[in-house]
């Protein structure tokens, strides 16, 4: 995107586990991509903690292969000269237009991913405080955990209670549910 009052360039790096397998730029076959908050609209917590990544590449040469859902995207912006990072988004669904040669591709952030595992696979042991239950959480999905509160008292009310039989679950809802 280019104006007269900025400018913001899009880099999109594909990963395979840690190897970086191709780059994407405005200036190949980068078509376009979009990074959507999604959610459940009917809750007012956890609405825009998950994120959609989608990619349109054109590939008429049939280059890029493999794209499977052990991949991953590393996507960075830069505005005004300062590169803005996201969380890694990664790879659920591929698809191939033959006649126009598309590739669309959708990934998400881990969040997204959450929905799969039960809490009582992630709860420590009573009894923990709700900073404890995120720290345990975010740690076994290699995921980092920060608590911001613009009132320290406030951080330490709402995060640092401990809970002698842990917080109030029968163990069977999902992390997604609990975040």
């Amino acid at each position: 995107i280019a104006s007269k009052n900025r400018q913001i360039d899009a880099t999109v790096e594909l990963y395979y586990g840690s190897t970086k397998r191709y780059t994407f730029t405005k200036n190949d076959i980068l078509k376009s991509f979009t990074i959507d908050r999604i959610g459940d609209m009917s809750k007012f917590f956890g609405f825009t903690v998950i994120q959609r990544f989608n990619i349109h590449l054109i590939d008429f040469g049939r280059t890029i292969d493999n794209i499977t859902t052990d991949c991953y995207f590393k996507v960075f912006l830069t505005v005004g000269g300062q590169a803005i990072g996201f969380p890694n988004f990664y790879v659920t669904e591929v698809n191939r237009d033959e006649k126009t040669g598309e590739l669309s591709i959708t990934s998400y952030d881990k969040l997204y991913f959450t929905s799969q595992y039960k809490i009582g696979d992630y709860a420590p042991e009573p009894p923990y405080s709700p900073r404890d239950l995120m720290k345990a959480i975010s740690d076994k999905m290699g995921m980092s955990c920060d608590f911001l509160a613009s009132d320290e008292d406030l951080a330490q009310t709402v995060f640092d209670n401990l809970y002698p039989q842990g917080i109030n679950i029968e163990g069977t809802e999902s992390v997604r549910d609990i975040l």
